[in-house]
């Protein structure tokens, strides 16, 4: 981690509001973001400096992207009310658009569904109305909204890999150090998942080391029940990074009943994206998944089971080496004149 030495003089309100028009040569926009929440204002006044970033035109779109992420260090009440602003203000950039739907599905509540399904419907392109679209769908299984509709992407499964040579699914208990900076990463990107209330269960395969962070509720068989009433968000995976040893926060875990005892789940990036895919059967002993990977480029195949008790949570299984490629650019043949 790399720390910047600044200025006791530049830690002031109106030198970080010069930085975010561009009017200061000492910081930078996204330094002057940062800071917000070390100067000395109370939250209401560190909420000003990033809404006239926000409502401010003529800022660069880049800085107000930016400053659409620090709103997740504000109170969630306070976040939502900048981003339902933002979203109002009309001819966005896309780019600008994109990041407050999709933290607005982060940290959002059923009173913004309506909002996010006019940005989808008045979407003028295909990269906005997915995000909005996966956005609801995040506030709906966040909330357990039976009976609301959400359009997820479709994918198709990848075939297994073979047995021969694959790398193994190991699972374990996590040491505490690295459960407590999975469970925080985690916290960062969905506020309403409360430490307390989540468990950590690590994954092995090959040199990735992935976090699962479920609801304590899931693994103590309390949860089990609304995974078959309605939408659920069982879980987050976060992959832990061999160069820092943070947690990064990389699929979220969408689960729906299919029919009585069925229940879908799709394992999709933050971006909305699908990557695994699968279904599990409820029994009086617990819920199991057999997941595959999806149809799409970079993503390599395996074939997994996830094993849901009354106290416990185990998932086993391979995955394959390589990665599915991205399809190659078709070659045009001028017609012969």
């Amino acid at each position: 981690m790399v720390r910047v030495q600044i200025a006791e003089q530049d830690i002031r309100p109106e030198v970080v509001r010069d930085a975010l028009t561009g009017r200061s040569e000492r910081l930078s926009a996204s330094l002057a973001l940062a800071m917000v929440q070390d100067l000395d204002l109370d939250e209401p006044q560190q909420r000003g400096i990033v809404h006239e970033t926000l409502q401010n035109r003529s800022v660069e779109p880049q800085v107000r992207r930016l400053a659409i992420q620090a709103l997740m260090k504000l109170k969630a009440e306070s976040a939502v009310a900048e981003l339902a602003g933002v979203l109002e203000q009309g001819r966005l950039e896309e780019e600008v658009a994109s990041d407050a739907v999709t933290v607005l599905g982060r940290i959002g509540g059923p009173h913004e569904l309506e909002l996010l399904e006019r940005v989808s419907g008045s979407a003028v392109t295909e990269l906005l109305r997915a995000r909005a679209d996966f956005a609801r769908a995040l506030i709906v299984h966040r909330f357990g909204l039976a009976g609301k509709e959400v359009n997820l992407p479709s994918a198709e499964s990848q075939p297994p890999p073979e047995a021969v040579g694959a790398l193994a699914f190991i699972s374990r208990q996590p040491g505490h150090d690295r459960g407590s900076r999975a469970l925080q990463s985690v916290h960062e990107v969905f506020p309403d998942m409360n430490p307390r209330d989540l468990e950590v269960y690590e994954v092995q395969c090959g040199p990735v080391l992935m976090a699962v962070v479920v609801s304590r509720k899931v693994v103590s068989g309390e949860g089990m029940p609304k995974a078959v009433e309605g939408p659920t968000l069982p879980a987050v995976v976060a992959v832990r990074s061999e160069e820092t040893g943070r947690y990064l926060p990389a699929l979220v875990a969408l689960s729906r009943p299919i029919d009585q005892d069925r229940i879908s789940l799709v394992l999709l990036r933050l971006t909305g994206e699908p990557v695994f895919l699968g279904e599990g059967s409820a029994r009086p002993d617990g819920i199991t998944f057999e997941l595959t990977s999806a149809k799409i480029p970079g993503v390599a195949p395996i074939a997994a089971r996830v094993h849901v008790t009354d106290g416990a949570l185990e998932i086993t299984g391979i995955s394959g080496h390589g990665a599915l490629p991205g399809r190659s650019p078709e070659t045009m043949t001028a017609p012969k004149t």
